[in-house]
């Protein structure tokens, strides 16, 4: 099946971004998308929550499960809407969050990356990578050092 050229590609980043711009910024919590990575990088979809003190009431009654439970004051959140998650995009959320904290010269406490799939992904391949379930419905986290800090959430 071919492509129609004539639709307009939805800007599902922007869509994401332009809600949480909406439900945040009122209760303490700054909203940025295209946040750059590196001086010389071209600018990511990831969309950028930062906060200067610990999550007020207001602020958890507003967050996802998962997301809430972060003490880091930067959170960066890589949202696949229309693509399933892969092994690629596992490696893109890792070159975000290792680019973004050098740039920003931030430890690992600091900030925390999120993987966030509209998509429900199999478990069979959660399994794989090494994700497992939490008590909370949709919220996976991995044991392996390498991924230990970058929680997957599924919105299905």
């Amino acid at each position: 099946m071919t492509e129609n050229l004539d639709t307009p590609k939805t800007s599902w980043h922007l869509l994401f971004s332009k809600l949480f711009e909406e439900l945040l910024p009122p209760v303490g919590i700054s909203v940025q998308h295209n946040v750059k990575l590196m001086s010389q990088s071209p600018e990511a979809d990831i969309l950028l929550l930062r906060r200067e003190k610990a999550w007020t009431k207001a602020q958890r009654e507003r967050l996802p499960d998962g997301i809430r439970d972060s003490h880091a004051r930067h959170l960066l959140l890589e949202f696949k809407y229309t693509e399933s998650i892969t092994e690629s995009a596992i490696r893109q959320t890792l070159v975000y969050d290792t680019l973004y904290k050098k740039h920003q010269d931030l430890s690992e406490t600091e900030v925390q990356t999120f993987l966030i799939s509209a998509k429900k992904t199999q478990s069979e391949r959660l399994a794989n990578w090494g994700y497992v379930s939490t008590e909370q419905a949709g919220v996976y986290h991995n044991p392996f050092w390498l991924l230990k800090n970058i929680p997957l959430i599924s919105l299905k």
